[in-house]
């Protein structure tokens, strides 16, 4: 799907009848209706304002109404001669039922007039069958997050991953990828998920303004819904209301200097409102732009340079003969970029004492710019009695540079990537029937989605344009040197790639002469004398092109069979086209195109004993990747498969040897389908008024992932044909409501995992090279256990404060942490090819992603705007709010190992995963205040993350624990140290004191002529560097000496592997602005 990037912003974000989007997930209201003294009222109407959702009293005056989109309702209940009650805010929850019943007063059919009331929300629903951790958006909206997984990853059960980059969520130990997200009903997973490979997918993301609740299930899931062997996160997005409304935001960090400022900026925009009768919309957008890559504490002490022009040229022979032809080689200033100018104040060279003019930039990284966009629009039409109709559009896009300093000075060696993603739902819900005690309704979805991801050079136009774009904003995608559009990745590569021919397309380079790309590293052209940065050549590195798209159907049928029991059956069918090429651009790599699917069918019935709650129902999923695979003919006679066709690598050069006693000796056979039944079960009773109790049980299944099925599906490579992967769940749940006000909730847990993916490597009889070879399958044998306790603490004081406290405790081990975490840290398991596999020799070990104790808490304080309204005190708190979240967590386990070299190598040192890394604290806030002007509520804002500027360790040195390694340091400074000596031998200039005398008389620079390499090669340029470094690093006497040439290396030590890469970010401030009408 394509966009007009023409666009202005204002039109990306907030044109509301260009694109639509689905209808949301459902709750339920039921009640009774009766009159003053009790007394059942019969055919009494009920019906929410604004919508064709109506319903009628039974004799005994009970109602419902199903299917009612979640967000707050206006329900009003009428009976002739009756005055009508109208409930105002009551919050319909996804897949819950809210009961609200209504008194009606006798009144002269002529004094009719509204009784409105204000709706009680329960803090908590009462008919909770299972861990279900909900936020609704306007308490996501107002707090310190950027994006929903950021407060999803506060609840308890969760565990976040990535450093700095996007949430993934673990939940209850399992991997991030074996959660599932729906938006709006649909699953917009991707088939190709990606954990642990080069090539990772992407998916969309819903802004936090379009969020009307956000959940995360972490128990056991109903029959419905899954797909997913750890849990469901649901997203329900807005819909328009009854009268026009809207907001308009800035947010941005840019007033707080260059020193403590990423030069983020973030517009939000959202509008919604009716269009006609029953008919509303509503869209929103997030625009965001960074112009630098964040980075951990002090990073400002370890500069980066960037090249500001023009220094001098020098003269460098071909060759070191008398007459060998000179070529003129610039020499290029270099400045301080990230970093403090002050460092180098002291410098004798006045041009480097003043950085060439160019200001520092604190803790900015150049050419590191990344940018995000998010776009939802809804459109929802009601009729009849309560049937519905929903349209939707949804895009998202997240793309930027990926910052490589040993490229910096060779612009055409510059990466980029860009991940977007769209979905376009269309959602028909009609009435079949009704009646005052049944309703039979059915539910279609029809979904159409894409994914798409680059990895790629860029283009010299695009590179030089996007290095310190306007607010850091991308919205105009980057220009690649390799695409979709340039480099079609269509049957024609798969086929060149799968036969390797020589002379055809199988990377964009000539791979008959791939030397011609190869970087050139000639010169130490770079700040500190050193060796490896490259000045011309390549681009060389891994180009990655990922597509998938996704046809979706998916019906339910809802039948209300009486007051009591709701029977759902339903089925779901996802039909996957999924194209991938990833390859070093001067090596064939793996390309493919295929195209699963995936269907299910469930039966599930809901039995409501008043606040008893009894779920049952059977889901059987099926999946078939509908791939073919290579099978070799094993001709080796001392091989235990002799005889046997095996899916082994090799085929392309195995099938022109003819045949083997008239049998080919390359096959093809195609994947089988999969299938498995799973039964689900939840329950909830009341023990005493306030107490509930729940259990939940289920068989958790899902499809592999296609990145693992697919893997060198064509020659041969890490995939196979997997079964699903398969979770057994169980939890015990209390729930105890202390007050209206008050509720906590405790779970225990136990979750087996099994037949999960994971990588081993095999020791085979090769058939191609008659010879005993090692090969890495992926397999279905990772097993392993999470157990825990989670606690969740919700307390509100009227308006004022609504807040939660999580606590987990969790011990989740398994014998991988992803699928290729055994090869990773060179445990494997070597097995037989046509043995039978047993499990893998090693015990289950914490998987990486395991906190044994982590705290968290999200939190909103406000005082109205008419608190102690005419004093002074209430002109300055009155409409001010607080907002926090908070996090406090037990490290993540890690594999300490030993020196075993005196070059560093290291070797594994006791068990894997037997170390943790220190405990991660945060502390975020936002503090607001609301003014009016002109008509107009306006609230200006404070953000800070990590308000206490608490220090926390992503990872450490596995030699020693801890982000200082005195060793490794040493480490490199012999390496470099050796390297200056090798060179200034070489040229003449080394003294017995190890010092490098660059003074050459006076001459300086233009003495340089004669500067060779160790390996007698001319180099002047490398001369030149080595007096800026001296002038720069040293006292400016041109004689560099050791210690000098130590704090050269020891410069870049620190921009390598100084502290401020292995800790999260210092604390950042923003400043934000919004508008609403």
């Amino acid at each position: 799907m394509s966009v007009h990037w023409a666009l202005p912003v204002v039109g990306l974000l907030a044109v509301p009848g260009l694109i639509l989007n689905a209808q949301a997930p459902t709750g339920k209201i039921q009640g009774r209706v009766q009159d003053e003294t009790g007394t059942p009222i019969a055919d009494a109407q009920v019906f929410i304002i604004g919508t064709a959702f109506a319903a009628m009293s039974d004799p005994r005056g009970h109602y419902f109404i199903n299917n009612i989109p979640a967000g707050p309702a206006t329900v009003r209940a009428a009976y002739v001669g009756y005055r009508p009650v109208e409930v105002r805010g009551l919050r319909v929850r996804a897949g819950q039922t809210v009961t609200q019943d209504f008194a009606l007063e006798v009144s002269p059919v002529q004094l009719q007039e509204l009784e409105v009331i204000a709706a009680e929300n329960l803090l908590v629903p009462r008919d909770e069958v299972t861990s279900k951790q909900r936020v609704q958006g306007d308490f996501l909206e107002r707090l310190p997050v950027d994006r929903v997984n950021d407060l999803l990853a506060l609840q308890p059960g969760v565990v976040a991953t990535g450093r700095r980059g996007p949430l993934a969520l673990s939940i209850r130990g399992a991997r991030p990828d074996e959660a599932v997200t729906y938006v709006d009903g649909v699953p917009v997973t991707p088939g190709y998920r990606g954990l642990g490979l080069a090539t990772p997918s992407t998916q969309i993301s819903v802004g936090t303004n379009a969020i009307e609740e956000a959940s995360i299930i972490t128990g056991a899931n109903s029959a419905e819904f899954g797909n997913a062997q750890s849990g469901l996160i649901s997203l329900v997005t807005r819909t328009g209301g009854t009268r026009f409304s809207g907001a308009l935001g800035f947010e941005t960090d840019e007033p707080f200097g260059v020193s403590h400022s990423l030069g983020f900026n973030r517009i939000e925009a959202s509008v919604g409102g009716p269009v006609a009768r029953n008919l509303t919309f509503f869209t929103a957008g997030v625009l965001e732009g960074q112009r630098s890559a964040a980075a951990g504490r002090g990073s400002e002490q370890a500069p980066i340079f960037v090249s500001v022009g023009l220094d001098t040229t020098v003269a460098v022979p071909r060759d070191r003969s008398p007459l060998a032809d000179t070529t003129q080689v610039p020499v290029y200033r270099l400045a301080v970029y990230r970093g403090e100018c002050d460092q180098f104040r002291q410098s004798a060279n006045p041009d480097i004492r003043d950085n060439y003019g160019l200001p520092c930039q604190g803790i900015r990284i150049p050419q590191s710019v990344a940018s995000i966009f998010e776009i939802h629009n809804k459109l929802t039409y009601t009729f009849g009695s309560g049937s519905r109709v929903g349209l939707s559009y949804q895009r998202s896009q997240n793309q930027g540079r990926r910052f490589d300093y040993a490229n910096l000075y060779n612009a055409p060696a510059l990466f980029g990537s860009r991940d977007w993603s769209d979905v376009l739902t269309l959602t028909w819900t009609p009435n079949l029937a009704r009646s005052a005690e049944r309703a039979l309704a059915l539910e279609v979805y029809l979904s159409y989605q894409e994914d798409r991801s680059i990895l790629s050079p860029l283009t010299r136009r695009s590179e030089s344009a996007t290095r310190d774009p306007f607010g850091g904003y991308l919205i105009r995608p980057l220009g690649f040197l390799f695409d979709f559009d340039n480099f079609p990745l269509d049957s024609e590569l798969v086929e060149n790639v799968r036969l390797n021919r020589p002379g055809t397309k199988r990377t964009p380079y000539d791979l008959e002469n791939p030397g011609q790309f190869n970087l050139v590293d000639r010169y130490r052209n770079n700040a500190y004398g050193l060796s490896g940065w490259s000045e011309s050549g390549g681009p060389v590195g891994q180009l990655r092109l990922f597509r998938e798209n996704r046809y979706l159907a998916k019906t339910n049928l809802d039948w209300q069979a009486d007051r009591f029991n709701r029977l759902k059956v339903g089925a779901e069918w996802v039909v996957y086209s999924i194209g991938r090429y990833e390859s070093e651009l001067s090596a064939v790599g793996d390309a493919y195109l295929e195209r699963p699917v995936r269907w299910n069918a469930f039966v599930e019935d809901r039995l409501d004993l008043g606040d008893v709650v009894l779920i049952g129902g059977l889901r059987y999923d099926r999946y078939s990747a509908r791939a073919s695979r290579p099978f070799l003919l094993d001709t080796v006679v001392a091989s235990a498969t002799f005889g046997e066709y095996v899916n082994l690598p090799g085929a392309p050069i195995y099938e022109a040897g003819g045949t083997f006693e008239s049998r080919p000796l390359v096959i093809s056979r195609p994947d089988r389908a999969h299938g498995y039944l799973s039964p689900h079960i939840q329950v909830s009773f009341p023990v005493t008024e306030r107490t509930n109790l729940r259990l939940s049980y289920a068989h958790q299944v899902q499809a592999p992932d296609f990145a693992l099925v697919l893997n060198g599906v064509n020659t041969g490579g890490l995939g196979a044909d997997l079964d699903f992967g398969k979770t057994v769940a169980f939890e015990f749940g209390v729930r105890h409501a202390f007050s209206d006000d008050m509720v906590l909730d405790v779970a225990v847990y136990n979750r087996d995992n099994l037949a999960a993916a994971a990588a081993r490597t095999f020791l085979y009889n090769d058939p191609v090279r008659q010879r005993r070879s090692t090969l890495r399958r992926v397999t279905n044998l990772d097993f392993g256990n999470a157990r825990g306790v989670d606690v969740r603490l919700d307390r509100r004081f009227g308006n004022f404060f609504n807040g939660t406290i999580s606590y987990s405790y969790q011990n989740a081990k398994s014998t991988a942490s992803d699928p290729l975490t055994n090869q990773d840290r060179g445990v494997t398991t070597v097995n037989e090819i046509g043995g039978i596999l047993g499990p893998p020799p090693q015990e289950i070990i914490p998987t990486v992603l395991s906190r044994p104790h982590d705290l968290g808490a999200a939190v909103a304080f406000t005082l109205p705007g008419e608190w102690k309204k005419g004093s002074v005190l209430g002109s300055v708190l009155g409409d001010l709010g607080l907002f926090a979240t908070a996090r406090f967590a037990t490290g993540t386990p890690y594999t300490p190992c030993e020196v075993a070299s005196e070059s560093g190598g290291c070797r594994i040192a006791g068990a894997p995963n037997s170390a943790r890394l220190p405990t991660s604290k945060q502390f975020d806030l936002r503090v607001t205040k609301g003014l009016e002007l002109g008509g107009l509520a306006l609230t200006a804002y404070l953000d800070a993350r990590n308000l206490f500027d608490f220090t926390n360790v992503l990872r450490v040195f596995d030699v020693n624990g801890t982000t200082l390694n005195p060793a490794d340091r040493q480490v490199q400074w012999a390496a470099d140290s050796s390297s200056f000596a090798e060179d200034a031998g070489a040229s003449r200039v080394y003294r017995g004191d190890g010092a490098i005398d660059l003074r050459f008389q006076g001459a300086l620079a233009s003495g340089c002529d004669a500067w060779v390499t160790a390996g007698d090669r001319a180099a002047a340029p490398d001369c030149v560097y080595l007096i800026r470094a001296e002038e720069r690093y040293g006292d400016g006497d041109h004689v560099f000496t050791l210690a000098e040439q130590r704090r050269a290396s020891d410069a870049f030590y620190a921009v390598d592997r100084g502290e401020h890469n292995f800790t999260g970010d210092p604390r950042r401030l923003r400043l934000g602005l919004e508008v609403t009408f």
